[in-house]
């Protein structure tokens, strides 16, 4: 604990309590086996989340639990920019130096691009909470 860094105050609290043991470990599994119910697209894999857009570039899906940061990646888009991310209403953004929270992958297969972001999932006593999430292609104009 004592040689953490990071901003994470539930880990920090993990580690003093429980440092050198399992239990770190069995939070991380225990918090990270998320509950994921995909509205708009489709799941692809529970974790880390992968979530393929429907064909307007759209993807809305709840996440119950997580512990951490979490990648969370939607695929199946037909671009890699204009795309806005929420998460419970507010825009995900933990940019420092641009667009910097965010990472784009290019699959040549199918001429389709993926977006990962990073999310905090964690809660201050580690319960479980359901976040609503939507990533929404910008409409020509906006």
């Amino acid at each position: 604990a004592d040689d953490y860094y990071g901003p994470n105050e539930p880990l920090r609290a993990d580690l003093s309590a429980n440092g050198n043991t399992w239990k770190p470990i069995h939070r991380l599994a225990r918090g990270n086996d998320l509950q994921i119910d995909v509205k708009t697209g489709a799941l692809q894999r529970s974790y880390p989340p992968r979530i393929a857009a429907d064909g307007e570039g759209n993807a809305v899906f709840d996440i119950t639990g997580g512990a951490g940061y979490v990648p969370v990646t939607v695929t199946n888009l037909r671009t890699p920019r204009g795309h806005t991310v929420a998460c419970d209403g507010k825009p995900v953004d933990q940019s420092r130096h641009g667009n910097d929270f965010w990472q784009t992958d290019y699959d040549a297969a199918t001429g389709t691009w993926s977006q990962t972001y990073n999310v905090s999932l964690d809660t201050a006593d580690d319960t479980p909470i359901l976040r609503h999430f939507s990533l929404a292609a910008r409409r020509a104009g906006e």
